[in-house]
C-alpha cells in the first residue's frame, strides 16, 4: 500500500457504514416481522426438551459449574 492511497479512499468509509447499517435495518426488520413464528418454535422446541427429559441433564451441568465456581 502506498503512503498517499489512503486519504484517496477516505470517502469509501461512509459508504461501507452505509451499507451496514442498511443490511442490519433488513436483518432487524425480517426478524422482528417474524417474531411470533421464532417465539412460538423457540417454545415449541423447549417443550420437546423438556419432554424428552434433556433439559434436566442441561440444568444439572450448570448447576455443578455455578458450585465450583462460587
Amino acid at each position: 500500500m502506498q503512503h498517499g492511497s489512503f486519504p484517496k479512499r477516505i470517502w469509501l468509509l461512509p459508504i461501507l457504514v452505509a451499507a451496514l447499517v442498511a443490511a442490519h435495518g433488513v436483518v432487524f426488520y425480517r426478524a422482528f416481522s417474524h417474531m411470533a413464528w421464532t417465539v412460538a418454535v423457540g417454545l415449541l422446541s423447549l417443550q420437546v426438551l423438556k419432554h424428552i427429559g434433556a433439559l434436566g441433564s442441561v440444568y444439572v451441568m450448570f448447576r455443578r459449574r455455578w458450585r465450583h465456581r462460587s
